[in-house]
């Protein structure tokens, strides 16, 4: 028999739902909290490690620029070079043509080869001096792009964080604790990371590195050869050339001995030269197994500088004129020593005049950027930024910020309980404003080992600056106490 059994269900299902409800917007605010709160993070990390990426960039392009200066002056060095081994075949030729005119036919033979090669040196001459004054306008150039870029990093990097965090969402911005950050990096650490170098001792460390990056042409173009060996005699050539930067300090005094400017005077120079050995020994020498005696004959010789003075300031004094074919007591490059005697008299005349000054546009080792610390315990230098990014607390979508859900904005709840803000909820949980603070740092690491083993530590004449996301936690410690401080004497409410 089925009986009809009564009862109060609508009220219990309708505080179930009420219920339901209350639980469901409550969870709503906290996955929209703690969403927003990743996205803030994802925020911050994405403008550290972009504004840091142009930082990293604009490191590497003053690497690149120190790079491309100590190649220009290479390339300097290399015009010497050939010029003083042009100038050196071009005497070759013409001796050989002095020696052999006492035969028929053979004679003129030399001379013409001896004039061609003097017309092609001559034109080798006009090119070289255009393109040493060139290539020292672009050495100039490219170290004042490299402040250019040093300068504008300080505004442009700044742009490009506050772009990111717009891009990523309109409703972020750096809180007042990031402004002071960006600021403070821009004006200190930034500049603080590198300096100008342009003192004495700091051009002579990128003159050394640039002495490093010679060719093989330009560093040592020698090589011997024998020719005849016959026992008890016998003939060798030998051919010696290299280039050398040389330089030269010089100080300006006042009257009380005080240095009032120190400056270096810089020169490339170039030196050639080629020579036969008769090499003999008697037959008692033969037999005791004693030294060779030996004699040199220069075949030909040649030498080419530029300098800041536009004078050979290596150039010996010691002695003048024929004296020192015979008595020279100069400071000599090379084992052809009767060539480069013969060469430095012979240059020092109306010869030397045309051919052995390049350019008169050549300004030296130029100034460059550095680390400003590239001490021993300085070996692996980082460039930090860390940022606080921040939303408002009536710019975050939760419940008491969303119309129709329960919103303040939609007026007073009414007395019988029903209307549209009855379900609004304070969000005790945003109470101010919504921060993320994120660190990260420029760093240098070669992306390959080196060919001989050695670990390469940081510089700025290669190119090896990335950027990695660090541990926020210190800026996280600073922020609060910032807060924290600012809260005791404002009596307000913090972040979360």
């Amino acid at each position: 028999m089925r009986t009809n059994q009564y009862g109060q269900a609508l009220p219990v299902g309708i505080a179930a739902l009420l219920f339901a409800t209350v639980i469901t917007l409550t969870l709503f605010n906290t996955s929209q909290l703690t969403s927003e709160k990743m996205r803030l993070t994802n925020t911050a990390d994405a403008a550290v490690y972009s504004g840091l990426v142009w930082e990293a960039r604009a490191l590497n392009f003053q690497a690149y620029m120190n790079r491309a200066m100590v190649a220009n002056q290479v390339s300097i060095a290399q015009l010497v070079s050939i010029l003083s081994w042009m100038e050196a075949f071009e005497l070759t030729a013409r001796n050989i043509s002095l020696y052999t005119s006492w035969v028929p036919g053979i004679n003129a033979s030399t001379k013409t080869i001896h004039g061609a090669i003097e017309r092609v040196n001559q034109g080798i001459v006009l090119f070289s001096r255009a393109t040493v004054f060139g290539l020292d306008k672009l050495i100039t150039g490219l170290g004042l792009a490299q402040t250019a870029v040093h300068e504008a990093t300080k505004i442009t990097s700044q742009e490009v964080i506050r772009k990111v965090i717009s891009k990523n969402d309109p409703r972020y911005e750096l809180s007042l604790i990031g402004i002071g950050e960006l600021g403070y990096h821009a004006l200190e650490t930034w500049d603080d990371f590198t300096e100008k170098y342009d003192s004495n001792q700091q051009l002579l460390r990128k003159a050394a590195v640039v002495e490093e990056s010679l060719d093989e042409f330009s560093a040592d173009r020698s090589w011997d050869m024998g020719i005849l060996d016959a026992g008890i005699f016998k003939v060798t050539m030998k051919r010696q050339g290299e280039t050398r930067l040389l330089h030269k300090e010089t100080k300006t005094e006042d009257i009380f001995g005080r240095t009032t400017d120190e400056s270096i005077e810089w020169e490339w120079k170039a030196k050639d030269n080629l020579s036969f050995y008769e090499h003999h020994r008697s037959i008692g020498d033969w037999v005791r197994d004693d030294e060779w005696d030996v004699n040199e004959l220069p075949l030909g010789w040649g030498s080419a500088f530029v300098s800041t003075t536009r004078n050979d300031f290596d150039a010996c004094d010691e002695e003048k004129g024929i004296f020192r074919y015979f008595f020279n007591r100069c400071n000599q490059w090379t084992e052809n020593r009767l060539a480069e005697t013969v060469s430095d008299y012979e240059l020092e005349g109306s010869r030397g005049q045309k051919y052995k000054q390049i350019s008169n546009g050549y300004s030296g080792i130029q100034s460059y950027r550095e680390l400003a610390d590239i001490s021993e315990e300085n070996k692996f230098p980082t460039l930090s930024l860390s940022l606080e990014v921040k939303i408002d607390k009536n710019k975050v979508r939760t419940t008491e910020n969303i119309d129709g859900i329960g919103s303040p904005k939609n007026g007073d709840v009414p007395n019988t309980g029903f209307g549209p803000s009855m379900f609004y909820q304070e969000d005790d949980f945003a109470v101010n404003e919504m921060a993320a603070v994120s660190s990260g740092e420029v760093y240098f690491k070669r992306p390959t080992m080196r060919d001989d083993g050695k670990t390469e530590y940081a510089s700025l004449f290669n190119p090896y600056w990335d950027v990695r996301l660090a541990n926020p936690w210190k800026a996280r410690l600073r922020s609060w106490g910032i807060r924290g401080i600012g809260e005791f004497f404002s009596g307000g409410s913090g972040s979360i």
